[in-house]
This record gives structure tokens, sequence and C-alpha cells, in this order.
């Protein structure tokens, strides 16, 4: 279904669309009119050096990837986040008192005002860093790799080229190597004094490097939004019928039988 989606889109654009008069923020839809590019025009548009286009079946795999990094794990992310809200009311009260501050009476939302939550960012980096959404990552060493540890009774240990490694993001952020009292949940670990003394890979739930989560700014924002309108109007909260979520790992980080909470508006 989804590559009959993308091939009736490609016609669409050959039929109705001369991309080539217009910018390239900018299409002509169906009906006439100018829209701004959606992701799957501007992947049937996307070309490389030789001007060879992206296939039917490499579009499918990037919507497919774009659609599991842009749902599935923001909304593990968002999941564990309003669970830790309940589980620490004193930090659940911090955030609320900043959302309030920020947008007070005003119904969504707005632009500028993501910038303007700096406790509430502190505190979704915190859940994330006890629950990333992504537990681990897979590299395949193109060339090979030296290691150097004291946990290695030699001083080097060589990896060959093309060896495949897997490196667990949930044993780093919860190492006592790397965090100090690392079961402890604490947002003021993301302060910017705190940020600064420590090393820039000790922290990794959109994981490092080249092939790093494109879209991590958007799940952060998403994250706020989301997370900045629940505690506007509603108060979250456990009682002795909540039960505590169970970690459970499949593609994402879950709960074995989900996370409950409980809301009381406002």
């Amino acid at each position: 279904m989804k590559t009959v989606i993308i091939a009736e889109r490609r016609k669409t654009i050959e039929k109705k669309c001369d991309t080539s008069k217009y910018e390239n923020v900018e299409i002509i839809k169906q009906y006439g009119e100018k829209k701004l590019l959606d992701f799957l025009d501007i992947l049937l548009q996307t070309k490389d050096d030789e001007g060879k286009g992206l296939s039917d079946a490499d579009i499918r795999d990037e919507v497919d990837t774009f659609l599991f990094e842009g749902h599935d794990t923001t909304a593990s992310g968002m999941s564990w986040a309003r669970y830790n809200l309940v589980k620490y009311p004193e930090f659940q009260e911090k955030c609320r008192k900043e959302v309030m501050a920020v947008i007070g009476g005003k119904d969504n939302v707005e632009w500028n005002d993501l910038q303007k939550f700096p406790y509430l960012t502190k505190f979704i980096k915190e859940s994330l860093r006890l629950y990333p959404p992504v537990v681990a990552v897979g590299r395949k060493l193109e060339n090979p790799l030296t290691m150097r540890s004291k946990l290695f009774k030699s001083k080097d240990v060589v990896i060959p080229k093309n060896s495949n490694l897997i490196f667990s993001i949930f044993g780093l952020h919860r190492s006592e190597n790397v965090w100090k009292n690392p079961t402890i949940f604490d947002p003021e670990r993301f302060s910017k004094e705190e940020c600064a003394q420590r090393d820039t890979y000790a922290y990794l739930p959109f994981s490092a490097g080249g092939r790093n989560c494109i879209g991590q700014n958007f799940a952060m924002n998403e994250m706020k939004t989301v997370l900045a309108l629940t505690l506007k109007r509603y108060q979250l909260y456990l009682d002795e019928e909540t039960p505590t979520p169970i970690l459970h790992t499949r593609v994402i980080l879950q709960s074995k039988d989900g996370i409950f909470v409980k809301i009381r508006p406002f």
C-alpha cells in the first residue's frame, strides 16, 4: 500500500507539475495552488550528482525509518516522561510552574515558547537518560578499531574490520563509571555547568556521529509541546491501584504491561 501511494504521488507530480520553474521550497499541487514541500515530495525530487532519483523502494525505506523514529520512539519517550512526572511530584510541580509562566492563558504552545522551558527540557533529558527509547545501536566497522580500557588485561584490544558491534545506550546511561549516582533521577544533571564537565559521548539518547537521529530537535520540541499542554491542564498522579511499569525491551524500550498514570483536571 505504501508503494502504491508513492507511485501515485510521483505520477501526480510528473503530470501536474513542472518543478523546474519553482524554488525548492515550493511545489504546485494537483489543484494548482502553492504549498510547502512535505516529506514525500522532498524525497521524490531528491537527485544525486548524476541526476538519478530515489526508487519507490528507496523512498519506502526512508518513510519507514521516518515513521519509526518519529512515532514509536517519541511515544516511548513521552510515556516514560509522564511516568516520571507522577513518580517525582516535586519535579512535576516545578515543570508546571514554568509552563504556566510561559504559556499562561494561551491554549497552545507557540514556536517561540519552546526555548522558554529550560527546566522542562532538563526534566525530559533526564527521563531520556534513564529510559532511552532506543536502548542500543549497531555499527559495522569500516576500519579496525583499537580500544583501550582499564577493564582489559592488555593495553590495547584491536577489533578487526567488518566486525558488527552492538553498543548499549541503556548501560552507558546507568554506568557508575560515567554518572554519579546513576539510578537517582535528577534533572539538574543537565544544567549548563554539569554538562560542561561531562564527556560529550556520555549521553546518547539519539545516538551520535554520522548515523545519529536526524529528527532529534523535532522529537524534543514535540515532547516539550505535548508535556507542556498536559501539565497546563492536568495534574498527574499515582495511587495504590496504579501498577508499576516493568521494563521490557522490544525494538524500543517499553513497559511489559503498559505505563499507567492517573490524571485530574485543574
